[in-house]
């Protein structure tokens, strides 16, 4: 009978928040081993921040403000769904 995998959850050291639904980390793999990485959230879907669409551009402004306020200091463990 196959079991199912229990999820990983990655260490991690926040880079950079590109925007509301995309930032940079690097993920501690174990045995030292360090791995830079971009990553978008899963299931979501925030405004752009980089548009010349003015209204996208405040909204999407919002949105990385708030992971940034969420997120800078925070201790983060990165799941992984997948690539792509």
């Amino acid at each position: 009978m196959k079991t199912k995998a229990q999820p990983f959850f990655y260490p991690a050291t926040l880079d950079k928040v590109i925007d509301g639904d995309t930032l940079t980390c690097t993920l501690d793999l174990g045995f030292h081993i360090h791995h830079w990485k971009k990553i978008r959230f899963y299931g979501v879907n925030a405004p752009e921040s980089r548009t010349r669409i003015k209204r996208e551009k405040e909204a999407g402004l919002k949105a990385k403000a708030r992971v940034i306020e969420l997120l800078e200091n925070a201790d983060l463990h990165i799941q992984s769904y997948g690539v792509g």
